[in-house]
Formats: C-alpha cells, structure tokens, sequence
C-alpha cells in the first residue's frame, strides 16, 4: 500500500498486532508477512541509522526492530541491503493498517532508487484501477521514476505541492464543483450555484465529504440508511440493503480545467469483509457506499478525495520539483512508460520525433491564474530513460519483493440474491450471505532474495486489497454495533477524544474573534474620535462615521454570541453521556457558531465599508 506521510518501507512479521480469529486471516489484514529467518539475505538487529532508515523517523515506527534485505522489485532489479521496519505495535489505524511503502519527501525507497541510478528523479505516479465483476475490473499501475501514459486521457492539471494542516502531504487543489451525474445526463451540483470552492486533499485512503456536502449528496440521490457501519475491509463505510442503491457517477471538477468522474460501481460494492481462511468475502446482500461524511469543524470545508478518486484519476508526485500532476486515466493493458528529470520534464532520445501535450499550471490550490503549457511527448525513450523508468516502473508494476497477486475482486451475480433480502438485511439479525473470492494464502518460502509471505498487493494495484486512509470521523451518525468484534470501533472514549479536538478548534476560532473584537473597538473609537471632531468643527453630525460605529456595535455583540455558542459547546459534551446526543448536540452548536461568524464576517465588511 502506498504510505502518505511515511518516508520508510515497513512489514510486518508473524507479530501481526492483529485481532482477528486466525494467523491467515491476520496475513490478509496487513497485506502480506516477511518471514527473516527464512531469507539468506537478511542482516537483523540494526538500528535505524545503522540499517539506513530515514533522518527523520515516524513516530510509530520508534520502537521498530530493522533489518535490511535485498528488495527484489521484478526480474531486473534489486536493492541490496534495504533498510526494512518491523513494526513493533499496530502502525497506522483501522482505515490503513497493511504493510506499505513510505513514498514522502525523504522515502527510503525513492532516494536509494534515485543514488543507484536507478530512476532519474524521485517521482512517482499511482493509478487504483477499477473493482468489480472479471470483465469490468482492471489493474491500476504504481510506476517509480516517472508515469505511464497509456492510462492518461487528455491534459494534465500540474500544481506546486502546498504543505499546511489542511493537507500534510501538499496534495491540496481547489474543486470548483462537485456534482451528481445521472444516467439522462442531468448533472445536480452539491456546491449550490453560490458556494465558493472547497479544498481537497488528493491521498490514497479514504473518500470523505464534509457533512453540510454530504447531507446535500443524500438530498440529491435519495440515499439513506439505518446507521449500520463497516468494520471490514472498508472500515466505517456506510452498510445499506443491496436492492436500494441509486444511480448517478459522481464527477469532479479541479480548478475548473480538470473533470474527473468516478463511476457509480466505484463508490457503491458489496460489502467485504475476510475470513478465517484469510479470503475476501463479499456479501450478497449487503452494499456499502465507500465515502465517509465528518463534522470536525464548522469552517473546514475540506474534501478527501481517496481511493475512489483514483478510480478514475491518474497522480504524478516529483518529489524533486516539489509539484504534482493529475490526468484522467483510462484502464489499459498497454504500456507507454514515460520517465521524468528532477525538473518535472519527461526524459527522451531527441533525434526522435514527438506529439506535444496540452498542460494545465497552477500556482495555488484555490485560487490563481491558471495557463496552458505546451509540453512535448516522447515518442520513444532513450536508453538510459528507459532503464530509469523500467526499474521503478515495470518492476514495481509486477511486486514488491517477489511475489506479486493479481486480486480482480468479483462482484456477486445480483440476479442470486434471494427475494427477501430486504426483510432479512433489515432485521435484528442482520444476517449477509457471501461469496468468496478464490484467492488462497501463500505457504512460508523461500525466495531467492528477500522473503516475504502472504500476498503483498503493492504495485499492480489489487482495488480491494486496501483499506480506507484517514480518520474521517462521522458525528452525526453514530457508529451502530455490527456482528463483527475483531475490530476496533467507536467508542465513547474516542468520541469524546474526537469531541475535545473540535472543542479546541471552537475555542481557538473564539480567540481568533476575540482578536478581532479588539480591532472592532479600536476602529469604533477612531470612528468616534473623528465624528466628534468633525462635529466641533461643522456642527454636523458625520452620518458615514456613526454608522461605521452602529455597525462595530454589532460586531461586537455578534462576538459575544460566539462566546456563548463555544461555551455551549463545552455544555453539550458534558451534558449528555449518550454517543448520538452528544453528536447531535455537537453538530446543532456547530452550525450555530458557523452562523454568528459569517455574521460577524459579514458585519466587519460592512463596518469596513463605512469607515472607508
């Protein structure tokens, strides 16, 4: 699994630091086992420094056991002696717990590429693929070194990465419309005509919406469901009867140049779960739509746009020219690998001729003028591009470590389904009927380098081999006991945990008022200061400076109601020990505060205008 925020390739051992039932279905949880002792290869009991580890290390990887192995990645390349972490606790959370490769800013993986010769610039490009029956389902592509543009359509949209607490990883782009595309094509925006955009942070987790996006999104498709959640593979996805799904993609617009549409099949499957034989198991009769709603803070308007995104969506990170690249893809059994120079240029024999693409630039997530770029193409790779990109890409396209599973997911015939699933998926019971899918456990062995177990779905992106990123927490419904107890749900501690962060967030944005306040007061005796003067000396009231001071009046009497509102907050989480009330609680007092600061936005324009 591709690891945001993570410089360092990590595997788990036979300590899985799982709760499942079985070792197997444990192996299928993380995503593969490496097995040491069976390696010939393997050097253990190293240190982070001494096994090569980044400068910088994760926090969850400090207590971590190193080794280092040779890291075989396809038939013509590998990394002798690659510094390896063996977690020793559970890494990650319940929405991306596999084992994975650390591909941030100081990746162990992309740097030994990049000194070795391997690639010629610390770039890499991710394509998820599509889920569903054999004949629709496809592979997805992680290329290092660069990209394969046989599974891009069209022009690109490149922007600078943006580091901040919106998004760590500076995959952050304005979308200027989100919509609901039906099969008449009719296209129901979920923005409304007046909304500004919203920010977005690009990751290969979870799908998540704000929850004023989200309740539109239900409003526009007629969903609905009983509070069921997942504790499966795609962890806190909503569960609802199989028969009641709806029609409509979902299509994305980034910046207003970029339209990416995620395909209704992507976001709505059968609900996966794994067994004690370590196969996925989907269910016959139970769906589960694969985008999370949250309520973390009234102005944060940021959507997660995840795995599902990547359905439909091709990404191109280069570390080296600190900016990234969106495409639309297409699924594609061809290759047309394409390597890139550490100034984000595509690398090519110049005595071959070349096609030029249109590309899209942008200087800001938000806002900024974006302009078009002609950039050329190549028809055909030098030699020494072509070893750059077949290491990190072809290679890293077969495995990781030699052993590769292509996983392509089957949905279960619906026309099986038994005609009382309604009645049944809706009782106390909630009972599901599955179908299994015919993937079988790798049995410990030996390689002839580095050793791993299991199946490692890494590089020929396997749709359902991953789990959902991200902790995108959903308050207004609340997270419903399910029939399965091998994983960690909500609980009353976590969302209290998850109450006093947005508590904190309300009562930082009350000091931000405060602030403000305190400006209000000065204009409005600076205003007042001039219309005495102005009184003197006309003797004439200044009618502009003392509606300026009608208008700080208000301001600070709308700061008081975010005081209040804040304190209400507080009130809310400390009233009522019942998980629904309280988030209803919250979520009432949120939209409450949202309201008195636009409010009081709206008054500070007002009071502006006047005093200018």
């Amino acid at each position: 699994m591709v690891h945001r925020g993570f410089n360092t390739t990590r595997v788990y051992d036979e300590n899985t630091y799982c709760d499942l039932a079985t070792s197997l279905a444990c192996t299928t949880y993380r995503g593969g086992q490496y097995d040491p002792r069976n390696s010939t290869s393997s050097v253990s009991g190293l240190s982070s420094s001494s096994a090569g580890g980044p400068s910088l290390e994760e926090t969850d990887l400090e207590t971590a056991t190193w080794v280092q192995d040779n890291l075989t990645l396809g038939s013509n390349f590998t990394l002798p002696a690659f510094p390896l972490a063996i977690p020793r606790q559970s890494v990650g959370d319940v929405f991306g717990p596999q084992v994975g490769l650390g591909l941030d800013f100081n990746s162990t993986l992309l740097t030994t590429a990049r000194n070795t010769g391997r690639i010629a610039s610390r770039t890499w490009s991710y394509f998820w693929g599509e889920t569903g029956t054999a004949d629709d389902a496809s592979n997805g592509a992680l290329v290092l070194g660069g990209y394969d543009a046989a599974k891009t359509v069209g022009q690109n949209y490149t922007q600078r990465l943006t580091y901040g607490l919106a998004c760590e990883d500076g995959l952050l782009v304005a979308i200027t419309d989100l919509s609901m595309v039906f099969p008449n094509d009719t296209a129901v925006s979920l923005f409304g005509a007046a909304s500004p955009a919203q920010r977005a942070c690009i990751h290969p987790g979870a799908t998540s919406l704000p929850d004023i996006t989200y309740q539109k999104f239900e409003e526009v498709t007629g969903f609905s469901s009983d509070g069921q959640r997942s504790t499966g593979v795609n962890y806190n996805s909503t569960l609802f009867p199989a028969g009641a799904r709806f029609d409509g993609d979902l299509r994305i617009t980034i910046n207003s140049v970029l339209d990416i549409t995620v395909k209704n099949g992507q976001f709505i499957q059968p609900h996966v779960t794994i067994d004690d034989a370590g196969h996925f198991a989907a269910s016959l009769t139970v769906d589960e739509l694969l985008i999370i709603s949250y309520l973390i803070h009234p102005l944060d308007f940021t959507v997660g746009l995840g795995r599902q995104f990547f359905s439909a969506a091709m990404l191109m990170v280069n570390q080296e020219a600190k900016t990234f690249t969106l495409w639309q893809a297409k699924p594609s059994l061809e290759q047309d690998l394409v390597a890139i120079d550490p100034s984000g240029s595509p690398i090519y024999n110049s005595s071959c001729s070349s096609v030029t693409e249109s590309t899209v630039t942008d200087s800001g997530p938000v806002s900024g003028t974006a302009t078009v770029t002609v950039t050329p193409k190549p028809k055909s790779l030098s030699t020494g591009a072509i070893v750059g990109i077949v290491v990190g890409g072809v290679a890293l396209l077969g495995l990781i470590a030699g052993i590769i599973v292509f996983l392509r997911h089957k949905r279960a015939q619906r026309n099986i389904r038994p005609p009382s699933v309604e009645a049944e998926l809706l009782s106390d019971r909630f009972a599901e009927r599955t179908s299994h899918y015919e993937m079988q456990a790798a049995e410990r062995h030996e390689l002839p380098v580095g050793n791993w177990i299991g199946f490692i779905a890494v590089a020929t992106v396997s749709p359902l081999s991953k789990s959902l990123s991200d902790r995108a927490f959903h308050f207004r419904r609340g997270a419903s006991s399910t029939p399965y107890n091998w994983r960690l749900r909500f609980t009353d501690k976590m969302i209290m945990d998850r109450g006093d962060l947005v508590l904190a967030r309300h009562e930082a944005e009350v000091e931000r008022l405060e602030l403000v306040l305190e400006d209000v007061k000065q204009q409005r005796q600076e205003a007042q200061a001039r219309a005495d003067q102005k009184f003197i000396l006309s003797m004439n009231t200044n009618v502009d400076d003392y509606t300026s001071i009608a208008m700080s009046e208000q301001a600070i009497s709308l700061a008081g109601d975010i005081s209040r509102v804040a304190g209400r907050v507080r009130e809310g989480l400390e009233k009522y020990p019942d998980d629904s009330a309280r988030k209803e609680e919250l979520a009432t007092l949120t939209v409450e505060l949202r309201s008195a600061g636009e409010k009081i936005d709206k008054a500070m324009e007002e009071a502006d205008k006047q005093m200018d």
